[in-house]
């Protein structure tokens, strides 16, 4: 089943700053420790980023947060 990672309601739009900086290198492809490193904090603090992104977004795992920050940079571009 498939999440609709594009509807206006979603409480994704509700990220944080420091969610974001995390989604956005958790799209590019990073583990948890270089993302971790990249923004110089702690993996557990990490996780705990990316376990309130998950529940925000509704996904169900770091492919799911990706598509929906794909979405949010597509839409962006083309809005």
């Amino acid at each position: 089943m498939e999440v609709a990672m594009d509807s206006p309601n979603r409480t994704g739009w509700n990220l944080t700053i420091r969610e974001k900086e995390v989604l956005e290198l958790l799209a590019a492809g990073l583990p948890v420790k270089e993302l971790a490193d990249q923004l110089d904090i702690a993996v557990s603090t990490a996780n705990r980023h990316l376990h309130h992104i998950y529940h925000k977004l509704h996904a169900r795992n770091r492919i799911d947060a990706a598509r929906f920050y794909d979405g949010l940079i597509r839409t962006r571009r083309n809005g």
